[in-house]
């Protein structure tokens, strides 16, 4: 009867025991779970900041990127601004040497023109043997001058005659008939006429003339 008490006891005790041991598993296993779950949770956040690190990296390259453009651009822009200054510079340099040149040819053309009428204050500085050069110059000119007036003379002359000797009413034709006013047109245009375009006489007689 004791033994049996004392068994009865000893199962009591080792399902106490037992029953410890389940308890301390549960709460091993509970510490653990939480212990998973904060592991978690600090795994997430982890995973976030490099995310957001990830993502604050990738828009300081594109940031870095962007400006790296702009200083492209800025110092093309640069460049060019210094290529059109030279050119301008450049233009002004010859449009200035231009103008000295054309000063200078200028002034060369007035002390020839004022040598050429013999102003003694531009005579003054030439050598006997320019004189000379220029007085020959001046002689052929003269020359010159007199054949182009003596021809020009005679062409006018020319076509005043052969203006006199045209029709005033037809302006191609000779004038070859007289009218009774006195007046001398062409026989195509007298044949034609019933008062004179001159005088404005009426027309009673036209008479063949040899002019």
């Amino acid at each position: 009867m004791e033994a049996a008490q004392a068994a009865q006891a000893a199962a009591e005790s080792a399902l106490e025991s037992l029953r410890d041991d389940a308890e301390s598993s549960r709460l091993a296993i509970a510490a653990a779970q939480q212990a998973g779950a904060c592991a978690e949770s600090r795994a997430s956040a982890a995973r976030a900041e490099a995310a957001a690190a990830g993502e604050a990296a990738a828009a300081a390259t594109a940031l870095a990127s962007q400006k790296s453009r702009d200083a492209a651009s800025a110092r093309h822009s640069a460049e060019r601004a210094g290529a059109e200054r030279d050119a301008a510079l450049q233009e002004a340099h010859d449009a200035a040497t231009a103008r000295l040149t054309a000063e200078a040819s200028l002034a060369d053309a007035v002390t020839a023109v004022r040598q050429l009428r013999g102003e003694p204050d531009a005579l003054a500085s030439l050598s006997l043997a320019h004189l000379l050069a220029l007085l020959a110059t001046v002689e052929a000119g003269t020359a010159t001058l007199r054949r182009a007036v003596l021809a020009g003379e005679v062409e006018a002359r020319s076509a005043e005659a052969a203006a006199a000797a045209e029709c005033a009413v037809c302006l191609s034709a000779g004038r070859d008939t007289a009218l009774n006013c006195g007046h001398v047109v062409c026989a195509a245009c007298a044949a034609r006429l019933t008062s004179c375009p001159l005088c404005r006489q009426k027309v009673r007689t036209r008479t063949r003339v040899f002019i």
